[in-house]
């Protein structure tokens, strides 16, 4: 079998997206009721990765923000697109030493480099007779300076029920990926504006089977895009989790009340 080429499977996703296969992006609203003009964000839960190495450290970003929400009228929303993106190259950014929330690790100031790549999660197709459909897999080049993904798919597309893959080649060492900053991960938009769901440092001749979680934090406050989520951040009182994987709707509507909480609306608020 050839090589899968870019072209090639731009065809196929967009040929899944005309059979319905690509469905409405996950939203988030809310109402700020708290008696005060505040700020949003939004960031994903730890996703499940499988390899042949243990305790991949992980690390989760601010995806979105929205700052300045007014009192009473104010609504906020974010919109998360199901599409995801596999994402390599380097990030070499400090963090801001003069913001005091610890909650967080502020971004400061540094450079990134990335390369990406649309993916599709491995899955069954219930109108095929429950034949599988492999995820996306992908292969990241070490050489010239930066990682990238190679121009064309890997003859194996591999990726379980609800994951892609991302693989890599012995052109580097572990000790060199750290060193040079090198990382994987993926997101939901190709923007800059927007932030990776989650990053990890890939390791030389690996095989990383990674499932996306459903679960979304919103919380209250002022954060930019790319601040590091520490786990005091997923445990505040102000941090509402939201599982997309139970309701049975992907539209989540929330209010932030005057006690400084983010409740979910379960009925019709007048």
């Amino acid at each position: 079998m050839n090589s899968l080429s870019w072209r090639a499977f731009g065809q196929q996703l967009m040929s899944q997206q005309q059979r319905g296969l690509a469905m409405a992006p996950y939203t988030i609203s809310i109402r700020n009721q708290s008696g005060s003009r505040n700020s949003y964000a939004v960031f994903s839960e730890v996703p499940n990765i499988k390899s042949g190495v243990p305790d991949i450290k992980i690390t989760t970003r601010i995806i979105m923000s929205v700052h300045g929400v007014a009192h009473g009228s104010g609504q906020a929303s974010f919109i998360l697109s199901k599409q995801l993106y596999a994402n390599c190259g380097t990030y070499d950014v400090d963090s801001d030493k003069t913001n005091e929330d610890t909650s967080v690790g502020a971004v400061g100031t540094g450079t990134e480099v990335v390369d990406l790549r649309p993916v599709t999660l491995g899955r069954i197709d219930t109108t095929q007779g429950g034949k599988f459909v492999p995820g996306t897999s992908l292969e990241i080049d070490g050489l010239g300076g930066s990682p990238s993904f190679t121009p064309t798919l890997p003859d194996l597309q591999d990726g379980e029920v609800d994951r892609f893959v991302i693989r890599t080649k012995g052109h580097f060492t572990f000790q060199e990926a750290k060193l040079n900053k090198y990382v994987a991960g993926f997101s939901s938009s190709p923007r800059q504006t927007i932030g990776p769901y989650a990053t990890f440092v890939p390791g030389p001749n690996t095989s990383y089977q990674i499932k996306p979680s459903k679960v979304f934090y919103v919380t209250v406050g002022e954060h930019n895009v790319r601040d590091l989520v520490l786990d005091d951040l997923r445990n505040a009182a102000s941090t509402c989790r939201i599982d997309f994987g139970n309701p049975e709707t992907d539209d989540v509507q929330l209010v932030h009340d005057q006690y400084g909480v983010l409740n979910r609306i379960t009925a019709a608020v007048t």
